[in-house]
Order: C-alpha cells, then sequence, then structure tokens
C-alpha cells in the first residue's frame, strides 16, 4: 500500500511540474504581448501627437494662404481702381529691378507657446534682393539662408514704441510682422526707404519675387 501511495505521488508530482511549467509559458506568453501591446500603445500615442501636430500645421498654412490671397486680392482690386499710383521707382534704369540693401540688424524674436512672448534681439545679417528681404541665422553673408521675407505682401513702418530701443521698425506681413532695430537714425531711415521702394517696385510692377535666392552666394 505504501508503494502503490509513493507511486500515485511521484505521478501527481510529475503531473504538477508539466502543468506548472506550462503556466509558465503562458505567463511567459502573455508578458511578451503585454510588453508589445504597451509598445504598441506608445507608439500610437507619438503618432497621434504627429498628426495632431500636423493637422495643426496644415490649419496654419490654411490661414496664412487665405490672407495672403486676400491682401494680393485687395491689391489687385485697388490697382484696378486706380488706387496705386503707377509711378517709376528711382530712375528710368533702377525701375526695372528692385532696390538693394545688405547689412545686419537685430530681430526681435518670439518665444512659441500659447501666447507668443518677447524672447530677447538678435544680431542678425540681412539682404535686400530680388524683391525679397533674407536673414542668415548663422554665419553672417556666408551662412544659410534661415529665412526669405516675400516683401510683395508685406508693409514697413517706423516703430514708435519699444521699451528700452531706439531705431525700430516693422515688417508686417498679412500674418506675421517682424520688428527689426537698425543701428543709428541714419540706417534705419536707409532700411525704411529701401524696403519701402521694394515693396512698391513688386506691386507696381505686378511682378512676384523669385522664390530663391537670385545670387548662388546666398545658399550654404
Amino acid at each position: 500500500v505504501a508503494s502503490l501511495n509513493e507511486g500515485e505521488a511521484a505521478r501527481q508530482i510529475a503531473l504538477l511540474e508539466v502543468a506548472s511549467s506550462a503556466l509558465d509559458d503562458y505567463v511567459a506568453y502573455y508578458e511578451q504581448a503585454f510588453e508589445k501591446l504597451r509598445r504598441l500603445h506608445s507608439l500610437c500615442g507619438s503618432l497621434q501627437d504627429n498628426i495632431s501636430a500636423q493637422r495643426d500645421q496644415l490649419k496654419q498654412d490654411q490661414e496664412q494662404n487665405e490672407a495672403t490671397r486676400s491682401h494680393l486680392s485687395r491689391l489687385r482690386e485697388a490697382h484696378s481702381k486706380g488706387e496705386l499710383a503707377m509711378r517709376p521707382v528711382g530712375t528710368a534704369a533702377e525701375a526695372d529691378k528692385p532696390p538693394a540693401k545688405e547689412g545686419y540688424l537685430y530681430k526681435k524674436s518670439l518665444k512659441k507657446g500659447p501666447k507668443l512672448q518677447a524672447a530677447g534681439w538678435k544680431r542678425l545679417f540681412f539682404r535686400l534682393e530680388g524683391g525679397q528681404l533674407y536673414y542668415y541665422k548663422k554665419g553672417g553673408a556666408d551662412g544659410p539662408v534661415e529665412r526669405a521675407i516675400n516683401l510683395l505682401i508685406c508693409t514697413v513702418a517706423v516703430r514708435e514704441k519699444e521699451t528700452g530701443k531706439r531705431f525700430c521698425f516693422d515688417v508686417i506681413s498679412p500674418y506675421r510682422t517682424y520688428t527689426l532695430q537698425a543701428e543709428s537714425d541714419a540706417a534705419l531711415t536707409e532700411w525704411v526707404e529701401a524696403i519701402r521702394l521694394a515693396v512698391e517696385h513688386n506691386i507696381y510692377s505686378l511682378v512676384e519675387p523669385s522664390p530663391r535666392p537670385p545670387s548662388t552666394d546666398l545658399m550654404a
């Protein structure tokens, strides 16, 4: 009887060991599946954030494009009504090309967030050429172009009040205002007049500025 009991106990132990091994395999399988699901959930979250960011960017681009179209439509309407005086820019030789100017200006930077806030001033190299205003983030005139501002859709105005700053002016587009500071009153006058003439040249000639810098040395 004792021998039979020992045999039965051994079989039960072996069965429990098999069941335990199978249970360990199931646990390992579900742990791997859970880890994959956790990674998939994280990926879906990142994908959703990316989709949301792309949707916001698309909305912003659509708003900017609509503002640009409205601005150009108003210019065309004013031109058709004769409200834009068709006068030459400079001499007859200069009327065929927009004015050009280059030099350093301080640019007021904005900190991105729920509300745009001033984040300081940076001294950057600017070049007015081909009816557009380019500025360079690094390397001065030899660095890469940071941005090209299409002056066809802009106006320029001296900024009367800027806390702690002098010689400031704004380049105003339908969807953004660039606040810039010249290094002297004379430089302020020169820049404002040059940009104003470039804007007028673009409007009066009704020629779109070239989408890329006209000089090869503008590119990195």
